[in-house]
């Protein structure tokens, strides 16, 4: 799980093939998915 912040909450996103796209080291980006309900 990572924690992230989103819009000043903290959100637990789980890092999992259908959250987590891409993961860019080099850049230091991650890219993901939002599912519904995620951010509620």
């Amino acid at each position: 799980v990572y924690i992230v912040e989103h819009e000043g909450k903290e959100v637990l996103l789980p890092v999992i093939p259908d959250c987590v796209k891409d993961i860019d080291t080099e850049k230091k980006k991650v890219v993901v998915h939002i599912m519904p309900g995620l951010l509620d």
